[in-house]
């Protein structure tokens, strides 16, 4: 394992190997980023003295709290399954609690973190009106979550859910009790601007990011993921995109629907 991409917590055998079919990508394409990198990067600009910030679905951990944890004054993690947590050391406090109803007052965070976590809502318009709700004007949302039409999801969808869950477990390392169901209500570019405009935050950046590690279970299939990706431009649809990163504001003057 190289530099490129910090471990926080234990990984499985498999999150090792993905792990290093990334670096050894990143290498090949100095250009291409993993998300959580692009997220970090996206998140750095922000930082500022006394932040405070909500992890929400926190569940193990957070990789952009822990890259910035010296410049966060309080970090706080909401979940709605307490042994999800079970491993999470990353924040000062963990409530256990819904995101469609946060127990926490308006105007109370100056950032919102969610990883992994739009893509599992029932009903992703109600959570992200509970996020604008908690933070301060001019504040962010930060988020990545998979995106629905990779051929990752595609051959999710046509397998089904208990052959993905064995996939997960066998491949990847997941087990069952790490694998929640899946909505993917607000996993694609206009679903997410139509949720958010409603929920009336700005965009800042929205960004569809490829990750050929997904497929690459061994060298032969890393050589094949890499071709994808090569010719990615004559693909239609975005299949070979895995993920979203987006960054929303809370803005600090009430735009003109607001106002009326």
């Amino acid at each position: 394992m190289g530099n490129y991409l910090k471990i926080y917590s234990q990984l499985t055998p498999q999150e090792l190997r993905q792990l290093n079919y990334k670096e050894l990508y990143k290498k090949l394409n100095p250009k291409w980023d993993d998300s959580l990198i692009l997220l970090c990067n996206l998140f750095k600009p922000f930082i500022k003295p006394e932040l405070k910030i909500l992890d929400a679905g926190c569940g193990h951990g957070n990789i952009v709290i822990d890259e910035f944890r010296k410049n966060i004054k309080k970090a706080v993690g909401i979940d709605f399954n307490k042994e999800a947590t079970s491993k999470n050391v990353c924040l000062d406090e963990i409530v256990i609690g819904d995101l469609e109803n946060m127990p926490f007052s308006g105007e109370s965070f100056d950032i919102v973190l969610s990883l992994w976590v739009l893509e599992h809502l029932e009903n992703p318009l109600k959570v992200l009106s509970e996020i604008y709700r908690v933070l301060k004007p001019g504040g962010i949302f930060f988020f990545v979550t998979p995106y629905k039409f990779s051929y990752v999801l595609i051959a999710k969808r046509i397998f089904g859910v208990r052959i993905t869950k064995f996939i997960l477990e066998k491949l990847y390392g997941r087990k069952e009790q790490d694998c929640f169901n899946t909505k993917y209500k607000a996993n694609t570019p206009t679903e997410l601007l139509n949720l958010f405009s409603k929920a009336r935050f700005k965009k800042q950046t929205l960004i569809l990011n490829s990750d050929p590690s997904y497929l690459s279970l061994n060298s032969f299939l890393f050589r094949i993921a890499v071709l994808l990706e090569k010719f990615s431009k004559f693909i239609p649809f975005n299949l070979t995109k895995m993920h979203i990163i987006g960054v929303f504001l809370k803005q600090t003057k009430p735009n003109h629907r607001d106002s009326t």
